[in-house]
């Protein structure tokens, strides 16, 4: 038997404080059996956490857990101690690989806030056959990178099937509410993504691996004529700019189809594209222009170093080694539209919640684990898997509506 039900490994970090203290506080308000702890390399640090916890939690309960990424047998005996382990430590591609290996080898289902399509690529590569053989769940990308786009094409496939119709296409169009409050999110999450776009060209070598061996059948598209719009444009239906939403949801997306169609050989799906919607007609200008300066940087060590040296400048002031202010969080707030096209008409969902990064995140990883842990008995499909394979199903999207992520359909 396991000594915890759940770990929040790097909880001294800036996202894992808001995840331990979200988990804590629910479990205490819900008067749950469930055994936690926190996990980090840093033991003044982690203390420093646990004090916070019980101040602002009121629990008393704290353990601590010593672990570090550069010690591969201290992740190996973080794993053996728990049934899940939330992982908050990035950037991926640097610190997450060997804590995926701990928990396949080790029986320990995995959940993390990457965003990074390499490494989750790579997790399906490496260790999928040794999560399924330990009936243990691998699911990275458990945030807001990329539950919504992930869980949302899901949501609106199952909407129109309850209509009897197949769809064609998914677009979705982002747009974060608040931007006029100066949006910020925190360095890490800046990083991952200089990184991620400096080794891009890696990813094919990479699929070109995993369709061999991970996803060996073919996606039966529903419309392979579907293009992605790749400059932007004028939506209609969005009455804004938009332009193609450079982050990990579309890969993600991608991998859950793939998935699923490997699981189920007669699936089609539909395409999918995902674009970021501006709310003022200025804020293109300066994303088309800090996009360039971010893309032409990242393929050379000098410029990737100066990207990381002045991040505020060149993501023209959201990144902050600060992270955002609670009056920030609170006074921003996130939705997402999703239109899909079938034969003979289209459908409409939306979903919608808090601040993006650091409340709604909490909130999703944290109700994927009580999911994951309250019905590992029903679980029949084990290894390496994006989120919507996995939390398509509605009682998990029941969990994530009691808690303020509205999940609806408009027409």
């Amino acid at each position: 038997m396991k000594n915890f039900d759940i770990i929040v490994f790097g909880a001294t970090g800036f996202t894992g404080q808001e995840i331990a203290k979200y988990l804590y506080n629910t479990v205490s308000a819900q008067d749950s059996s469930l055994r936690l702890a926190i996990a980090g390399r840093n033991k003044e640090k982690l203390i420093k956490i646990k004090e916070m916890i019980i101040d602002e939690c009121d629990d008393k309960d704290v353990s601590i857990i010593l672990a570090d990424t550069k010690n591969k047998s201290s992740l190996s005996e973080m794993a053996k101690q728990s049934r899940l382990l939330i992982n908050c430590v990035g950037p991926f591609r640097f610190h997450g690989i060997d804590v995926v290996e701990a928990c396949s080898i080790n029986g320990c289902h995995y959940l993390d806030i990457s965003g990074e399509p390499q490494f989750i690529e790579l997790c399906h590569l490496k260790y999928h056959d040794e999560a399924k053989k330990n009936k243990t769940l691998i699911i990275p990308a458990s945030g807001y990178d990329s539950i919504p786009a992930d869980v949302g094409v899901q949501f609106i496939i199952q909407e129109a099937k309850k209509q009897n119709k197949e769809l064609i296409s998914i677009e979705s169009f982002m747009r974060f509410i608040g931007e006029e409050e100066g949006f910020k999110a925190h360095f890490t999450t800046y990083e991952s993504a200089v990184h991620g776009f400096a080794n891009w060209n890696k990813l094919s070598e990479l699929r070109g691996d995993l369709k061999k061996k991970r996803w060996p059948t073919k996606v039966k598209w529903t419309d392979p004529s579907f293009s992605i719009k790749k400059y932007p444009f004028y939506e209609l239906r969005e009455k804004s700019w938009c332009f193609l939403f450079p982050a990990a949801d579309s890969a993600v997306v991608r991998s859950t189809q793939k998935s699923l169609s490997t699981i189920n050989k007669d699936l089609t799906q539909p395409k999918y594209a995902a674009y970021y919607s501006f709310i003022k007609p200025i804020s293109v200008f300066i994303g088309l222009f800090t996009g360039f300066m971010f893309l032409a940087l990242t393929k050379s060590s000098l410029g990737r170093s100066i990207l990381l040296k002045y991040p505020r400048f060149f993501s023209a002031g959201v990144i902050t080694k600060s992270g955002p202010t609670k009056k920030q969080l609170s006074k921003t707030s996130f939705r997402i539209n999703f239109f899909g096209r079938f034969n003979g008409g289209a459908i409409q969902t939306r979903i919608s919640g808090p601040e993006p990064g650091y409340v709604a995140t909490p909130i999703m990883i944290v109700q994927a684990a009580f999911y994951l842990l309250n019905h590992e008995k029903n679980i029949e499909n084990f290894g390496v898997f994006t989120p919507g394979v996995i939390l398509k199903d509605e009682k998990y999207i029941s969990q994530l509506r009691k808690c303020g992520i509205t999940f609806e359909v408009i027409n």
